[in-house]
């Protein structure tokens, strides 16, 4: 199965502002007034708060993150099944919840103005704050989606020879981010191999907890990835060593069992140490 016909390229941009602007007059009376070079200090004024909506679209960012997989810079890639069942129905709850912050924001908006001109003194411009309409449309969320392009992809008015150029160029491009995603795989599997050996290597008194589901959980991401991956035999390797390092005495019990733990401890060593040297050499 080929990467364009199992997977969906997807984006997601966050708009909110940030609430605070500079005075630059109250920078130069205060430069002044401290003899101090106006380049030297500024002064920032906090118009209004939007934490709580800046919150709600750091959980959209954070999901889309954790369920797509970095395909090229603020594009992620997903599979088909997973795009309909997991990633569109957790999207469109977190941007629903997203709205309702800038609703509830913008219905106390007068009173915050009005709050901010107490708190602000002299300080206060009514003229940096727009009206409720204007503000609206500078809150806003948008996901994008779209199939993985191909070298038949081209509807150009070009002859043949550019247009076969424009096609190894996208061929290129396609097998350059599958190449950066299987990289991406390794680095997190090296990050996920080295908490376990952290935990691992604490005492019983300093309560070792030893988590299988972060190994299993990095096995179903490489399997995942091989399904769609027209370059999956470079994980083939990961996902025999993760299935190694499951084998035999649990993860969540090896803390009872000296051997089982310097048995995990090797193997782990030796998988992270091949990671490492697989992620250098690419």
């Amino acid at each position: 199965m080929s990467i364009q016909s199992s997977c969906i390229l997807v984006s997601v941009e966050v708009r909110v502002p940030t609430g605070f602007t500079n005075d630059n007059s109250a920078s130069g009376e205060l430069a002044q007034q401290k003899q101090a070079s106006a380049s030297a200090l500024k002064v920032v004024k906090k118009l209004f708060d939007t934490r709580r909506i800046q919150t709600a679209g750091q959980r959209i960012r954070a999901k889309h993150y954790a369920l797509s997989l970095p395909w090229a810079p603020g594009v992620g890639i997903v599979k088909a099944q997973d795009f309909l069942q997991e990633y569109v129905p957790a999207m469109s709850k977190l941007i629903d919840d997203f709205h309702d912050e800038v609703d509830a924001f913008l219905n106390q908006y007068d009173l915050e103005v009005q709050r901010r001109r107490t708190s602000l003194g002299f300080l206060f411009n009514p003229d940096e704050y727009p009206d409720k309409e204007s503000l609206r449309s500078k809150f806003g969320v948008q996901y994008r989606h779209y199939p993985v392009p191909d070298g038949s992809s081209w509807l150009l008015d070009v002859d043949e020879e550019n247009a076969q150029a424009l096609r190894e160029a996208l061929e290129e491009q396609n097998l350059r981010a599958q190449h950066n995603l299987i990289t991406e795989i390794k680095s997190r599997a090296a990050e996920r191999i080295t908490q376990l050996l952290t935990a691992l290597q604490r005492s019983e008194d300093e309560g070792r907890k030893v988590n299988s589901g972060v190994i299993e959980n990095l096995l179903e991401l490489v399997r995942q990835v091989q399904s769609f991956s027209d370059i999956s035999q470079d994980l083939s390797e990961l996902e025999a060593q993760l299935l190694l390092l499951l084998d035999g005495t649990a993860l969540a019990t090896a803390h009872n069992d000296a051997h089982a733990i310097n048995k995990k401890q090797a193997h782990a060593r030796a998988l992270l140490g091949a990671l490492s040297l697989s992620i250098g050499g690419e």
